[in-house]
């Protein structure tokens, strides 16, 4: 899953950390521009200091903050595979999805093997050329990308498929920030479907919503409020199956 938080300004209320946190829990990181150069923070381990370094570097700023969580099904857990990363000195970036073209690693996550093989070997200006955007939103597919540079400016690829807050403060890549409340069960066509959409017992199909709904790519069941960024439901994902672990090995979401 993972999530991006491009943090324009404001301070974010510690509950939204805790449940990003909570819900991506294979390390976190901070990138901030300082003194002419991109600066990153991580930390594995302990929200509380993850927090008291955001709360300091937000006080010390009034630029973006790139935030991300990271949860990871291949690739080491460690600070090597934590976002964000530099692409050089002037430009850090988070990823958020799967890149499915990049090769399979047990070291390094898919977002490593991206920046190594693709981002580095673009011209330093590629942020400002439409056409490098285009390419890499057709290469990445439903994945996102947000840059931030040492002048503060940012630069989010496939924007439309996260969210801005009703200020237009915070930009987040999916709704795992949020507190998750469920408010009963349902199902139909004998699959399970856990959501806050359809009452307890209830067994009509949900209308299917493109901003935040994905189809599974195998039943053509409906995902519901996605925002884990999967496309294919849990069923036939069937988690621990030689399915799961030879199609996922390798990649963070």
């Amino acid at each position: 899953m993972c999530i991006i938080i491009l943090n324009k300004k404001g301070v974010l209320d510690k509950q939204i950390i805790q449940n990003c946190w909570d819900a991506n829990s294979h390390g976190s990181g901070i990138a901030w521009s300082d003194e002419g150069e991109m600066k990153t923070y991580k930390n594995l381990t302990n929200v509380e200091q993850y927090y008291t370094k955001y709360l300091k570097l937000r006080s010390s700023t009034d630029k973006p903050l790139m935030l991300h969580f990271r949860i990871s099904t291949g690739g080491k857990k460690d600070e090597a595979n934590c976002h964000p990363f530099l692409i050089n000195r002037n430009i850090a970036f988070c990823h958020n999805g799967t890149i499915s073209h990049m090769p399979k690693d047990d070291n390094y996550c898919d977002t490593v093997l991206f920046n190594k093989t693709v981002l580095k070997t673009l011209p330093v200006n590629f942020l400002d050329q439409e056409v490098y955007q285009m390419l890499i939103e057709k290469f990445i597919g439903l994945s996102k990308l947000c840059f931030l540079d040492i002048n503060g400016n940012y630069k989010i690829y496939n924007e439309e498929k996260g969210h801005w807050d009703v200020n237009k403060d915070n930009w987040y890549s999916n709704d795992s920030y949020k507190t998750k409340s469920y408010k009963g069960y349902g199902s139909y066509n004998g699959k399970n479907n856990y959501n806050d959409k359809i009452p307890y017992g209830g067994w009509n199909k949900p209308a299917f919503d493109k901003n935040n709904d994905v189809k599974c790519r195998k039943c053509g069941r409906i995902i519901v409020d996605n925002y884990y960024d999967y496309d294919i439901c849990d069923d036939c994902l069937a988690v621990g199956s030689d399915y799961y672990t030879s199609y996922y090995k390798g990649y963070d979401y």
